[in-house]
C-alpha cells in the first residue's frame, strides 16, 4: 500500500473514530474494536485512536469517571460497576480509584437502601418475612453490593 493510499485511510479512520465519539464517549479499547469491526486494520485503529487521544477527544479516565457515576445514579454497587469497567477496558489503577468511595461502608449501606427503598413496595408484596429477606438479598447481590453490606442493610428493617 502506497503511503498516499495509508494516509487516506487514516484520515478514514480518524473521521470515523470521530463520528463514533460525537455520540457517546468511548473508551480507547471500545473505538480500537468498533473501528476494527469497521474493518479498519489493527495499526490504523491505534494510529486514529492516538490521533483522537492527541486532539483531546479520547479521554479514558474522564469517560470512566462519567461512566461510574451513571452506574451509581442507576443504583449498582461496587461489584458492578468495577466489572462495567474492566469490560470497557478501563485500567485497574483508574478503578480503583473510581470506586474508592464506593467501598466505604457508610457510603455502600446508603447506596443499597437507597436502591431498596425504590424497590420496597415489590418486596412488601412477599407475605414471608423470610422470603421476602431472600429476594432482597438475592436482588441486591445482583446488583454488585457486598454481603455485608446487604445484611446490615436487612439488620435495620
Amino acid at each position: 500500500m502506497s503511503s498516499v493510499d495509508a494516509g487516506a485511510l487514516r484520515r478514514r479512520a480518524v473521521a470515523a473514530a470521530l463520528n463514533l465519539l460525537a455520540r457517546r464517549d468511548h473508551t480507547s479499547r471500545e473505538l480500537a474494536d468498533k473501528l476494527a469491526a469497521r474493518g479498519f486494520d489493527r495499526d490504523t485503529c491505534q494510529a486514529a485512536v492516538a490521533r483522537c487521544r492527541r486532539l483531546g477527544y479520547l479521554d479514558d479516565e474522564r469517560t470512566a469517571e462519567i461512566m461510574a457515576g451513571a452506574l451509581r445514579r442507576r443504583g449498582l454497587g461496587v461489584h458492578r460497576i468495577r466489572a462495567r469497567l474492566r469490560e470497557k477496558g478501563i485500567d485497574g489503577g483508574t478503578i480503583d480509584a473510581l470506586t474508592a468511595v464506593d467501598d466505604d461502608p457508610e457510603q455502600a449501606l446508603a447506596a443499597a437502601r437507597a436502591v431498596y427503598e425504590r424497590r420496597r413496595p415489590h418486596f412488601e408484596r412477599e407475605s414471608d418475612p423470610l422470603r421476602r429477606r431472600a429476594k432482597i438479598f438475592r436482588f441486591l447481590l445482583s446488583r454488585g453490593f457486598r454481603a455485608e453490606t446487604i445484611h446490615r442493610l436487612l439488620a435495620e428493617d
